[in-house]
């Protein structure tokens, strides 16, 4: 078995000097604000049961201020940003009330820049950000290859097993190794390899969504787990 270093998601965020968002976790959701000039460059929607319930954000639109910001963030930029399934809770701190028609007149109502009050799931979309700077909103549960094929970046993989080295990407930061083949974005794959082995507390494998996963190639990591498969080979008298 490849083995690779347990972290857990908390000591993840502390790695980044990241604190997890204030609101309760049995929540299931945290709240953060961005302030943006217009035009923002997000297209709204009332949730699925109808206007009252909800003003989600349906879309972020390529060249808005919105996508630049999300832009900046990915380059290093310490701030948060706005996704698709974010909830738009406030307008210039005047509530929305779950209204799409209340939240766009006091978007237009503002003056050159808005202060939006939103909310995310917990367990929302994923920012993801490959080597060659390619980047996506991702479902937590999409296997990194097919994203990566999805945004344009080639790794060089042509595996399914994780049986070669250019498939092995590393979070430069945590440490943390990815599979691309095997390996998706909503899950920590050392801490979720180890729920199945020794058990995991309900969500300790959730990577945060408040944080880009960014990763690197590392071939060097597929050598390594190489080395180590063949020293326990030889210990065991295979």
């Amino acid at each position: 078995m490849f083995t690779q270093m347990c972290q857990t998601t908390r000591a993840m965020s502390l790695a980044r000097g990241i604190s997890p968002p204030a609101l309760p976790a049995s929540l299931g959701v945290f709240a953060t604000e961005v302030t943006l000039p217009k035009p923002l460059g997000i297209t709204l929607a009332d949730a699925p049961r109808g206007a009252g319930f909800g003003v989600g954000v349906e879309d972020v639109v390529s060249g808005g201020n919105a996508a630049k910001l999300l832009q900046e963030v990915l380059n290093g930029k310490d701030s948060m940003w706005i996704q698709e399934g974010d909830e738009l809770e406030a307008v210039n701190d005047v509530p929305t009330d779950g209204f799409q028609d209340k939240a766009v007149s006091l978007i237009q109502e503002s003056g050159d820049t808005v202060k939006l009050q939103l909310s995310r799931p917990r367990k929302g979309f994923i920012q993801v950000v490959f080597p060659d700077g390619k980047s996506a909103t991702s479902p937590r549960a999409a296997i990194l290859k097919r994203l990566a094929e999805k945004v344009g970046y080639n790794s060089g993989c042509t595996c399914t097993d994780g049986r070669c080295g250019k498939c092995w990407h590393r979070d430069p930061i945590t440490k943390e190794v990815y599979v691309l083949p095997l390996n998706c974005a909503g899950l920590v794959p050392s801490v979720w390899r180890r729920s199945d082995e020794d058990g995991a507390r309900p969500g300790e494998a959730d990577f945060e969504c408040w944080i880009p996963l960014k990763l690197e190639k590392a071939p060097e990591e597929f050598d390594k787990a190489l080395k180590e498969e063949a020293e326990a080979s030889k210990q065991q008298g295979y």
